[in-house]
């Protein structure tokens, strides 16, 4: 299930006080045709629509959350923890 409340998070906008008193930095140009991001989304929304498995099954999260509560209980205690 997906949830998300634009509402929770704030908007602020602000107008420059002089023109070109942004940034002069120049950011370059993705050497990519489509950002690691969109290709996630994309993924995603083909998961959503059937039109794919999921690369990461319920299974895998639940071993990565074993494994994230293993390290800190190690962190913790300061000795190994077996899994």
């Amino acid at each position: 299930m997906l949830t998300f409340d634009s509402q929770e998070v704030p908007v602020s906008s602000a107008m420059r006080q002089t023109a070109g008193s942004g940034p002069t930095m120049i950011v370059p140009a993705s050497p990519v045709d489509k950002t690691p991001y969109q290709l996630e989304w994309e993924d995603f929304l083909s998961v959503v629509d059937g039109k794919s498995q999921a690369r990461v099954t319920p299974e895998d999260a639940l071993r990565v959350v074993e494994i994230a509560l293993a390290a800190l209980k190690s962190a913790d205690t300061g000795k190994p923890v077996r899994l």
